[in-house]
């Protein structure tokens, strides 16, 4: 599939994954996408996508999984990544990203609660 990755999809209220790997999609990753309350797994990776992680993302409390590797992505992990309490898993590798990994990421627990 290629194309820019889709809004709508924070449309859809209990959606709980979104995988969309392998792909030809491009663009910025969708800010929106935070609003989904039930939203526990990102997974685009190895995709065209730039820009940055979203700073709403960090405020998905219920985010498990988000993997963004295999992209083109530019910017830095935030430091708010350390406020994603229920996160089991955070892969961002091979992207263009710079700076240090937060300090906030050593407090996250990946563990089963």
């Amino acid at each position: 599939m290629t194309g820019t990755l889709p809004e709508e999809l924070s449309e859809l209220v209990y959606l709980q994954s979104i995988t969309l790997d392998w792909n030809g999609f491009y663009g910025t990753l969708p800010a929106s996408w935070a609003k989904n309350k039930h939203l526990l797994n990102i997974e685009v990776h190895y995709n065209f996508i730039t820009g940055g992680i979203p700073e709403e993302w960090y405020g998905s409390q219920g985010l498990q999984r988000v993997n963004v590797g295999g992209n083109m992505l530019t910017g830095t992990v935030s430091s708010e990544v350390g406020s994603l309490d229920a996160l089991k898993g955070f892969f961002v590798m091979e992207n263009q990203m710079t700076g240090t990994i937060p300090d906030e990421f050593g407090t996250l627990r990946f563990c089963c609660k």
